[in-house]
């Protein structure tokens, strides 16, 4: 089984563009009611906002980026410090329905 065959729908798409444009993901889930995608985050420049841009371009809405920084001292983070970035979708719990998160092309 391929690593793009363990990735749950609807982010298979999202997680393949975003390895494509260098962001190295590292975990996913595609449930609802909250869907969200974690990556790492290497720069402090301008990384988010790269981020953000293609989210938008591409047509994703109902989402926020959030920056997570540990000092090392947190269970699982290792020796070292450690920082992530997370892509959390927020639809409409009365939709509810996983197209949701993107508009219609």
């Amino acid at each position: 089984m391929s690593l793009k065959d363990m990735i749950e729908e609807p982010l298979k798409d999202l997680v393949q563009l975003l390895r494509d444009e260098g962001f190295n993901t590292t975990c996913s889930c595609g449930h609802l009611p909250t869907p969200y995608i974690e990556m790492e985050w290497r720069s402090y420049d301008d990384e988010i906002f790269k981020l953000y841009n293609l989210l938008i371009e591409h047509g994703y809405k109902n989402f926020f980026i959030k920056a997570n920084w540990s000092s090392g001292n947190c269970p699982g983070t290792g020796n070292g410090r450690r920082r992530s970035l997370e892509i959390r979708f927020c639809p409409q719990p009365k939709l509810a329905k996983l197209e949701d998160i993107k508009k219609e092309e």
